[in-house]
């Protein structure tokens, strides 16, 4: 998820330079801790075994999967809404942030796997906008250098 979303980033026009999945990963991690609001919101969405602070040691170290949580953040921290379309043929995810326009989404695809041993996982999307049909149609991310 990380890394998808370095990526949304780079061709969203945030970053000039491209950043890794880890920048990502930690800036979430430091914007979750500063903001108690945000904070306490991801603690009420934990099991009950589970405290902030555990949680985002965890999720702090390369390896760990991205959640809903992270997604949640990333809209607040980066001011951006969030698409998600999933592989399954379900409908868009929304992440709303009604501080920003629609318009400035960052577009991820959800792949889910039924097979034991292969692990779900989110990849950036272009989006190409067709104005004659109001069509879009999503492209999976090649490495692009910022």
């Amino acid at each position: 998820m990380f890394a998808a979303l370095a990526d949304q980033f780079c061709v969203s026009g945030i970053d000039s330079i491209q950043r890794t999945a880890m920048d990502v990963r930690l800036e979430l991690v430091h914007f979750i801790r500063s903001d108690s609001n945000l904070g306490s919101q991801i603690q009420a969405n934990l099991e009950d075994t589970d405290t902030l602070e555990k949680y985002l040691d965890r999720v702090s170290k390369n390896g760990t999967w991205g959640d809903g949580n992270m997604l949640s953040a990333t809209s607040v921290c980066y001011k951006r809404c969030l698409e998600i379309l999933q592989t399954n043929g379900s409908q868009r995810i929304i992440i709303d942030n009604p501080a920003v326009s629609p318009m400035e989404s960052l577009f991820l695809g959800y792949v889910s796997s039924s097979t034991p041993g292969l692990q779900n996982h989110y990849i950036s999307l272009r989006r190409d906008v067709h104005i004659e049909h109001n069509d879009i149609q999503q492209y999976t991310s090649k490495s692009m250098n910022c």
